[in-house]
C-alpha cells in the first residue's frame, strides 16, 4: 500500500474538509458510515476498524495479523459489520 489514502469528511457544499484517520504511512479504504451517522468502519492494512464520526474512538475489531479482512459494511440496522 501506498500510505496516502486517508478518511476524510466534510459538509455536502465541499465546505469543512476533515481528515480523520491521519496516518501518513498505511492507507485506510472503504469508509462506511453506520445508519445513524455516529460511527464509521474501515479496512486499514488488512484490518477492519470502527471509529467515532469524529475520527476519535479507532479500535481495531478484526485483529487477525495473519489474514485480510477488507470491504467493511454495516447492516441496515447498524448492529453489524460485513467484511471480506
Amino acid at each position: 500500500m501506498s500510505g496516502n489514502d486517508e478518511v476524510y469528511v466534510m459538509n455536502v457544499d465541499g465546505s469543512g474538509l476533515v481528515n480523520l484517520t491521519n496516518t501518513p504511512t498505511v492507507d485506510e479504504r472503504t469508509p462506511d458510515f453506520s445508519p445513524d451517522g455516529r460511527r464509521i468502519t474501515y479496512e486499514n492494512e488488512g484490518e477492519v476498524f470502527v471509529m467515532n464520526a469524529d475520527g476519535s474512538g479507532k479500535t481495531n475489531i478484526t485483529n487477525t495479523p495473519l489474514e485480510s479482512d477488507f470491504d467493511p459494511a454495516f447492516s441496515p440496522d447498524g448492529k453489524k459489520i460485513v467484511f471480506v
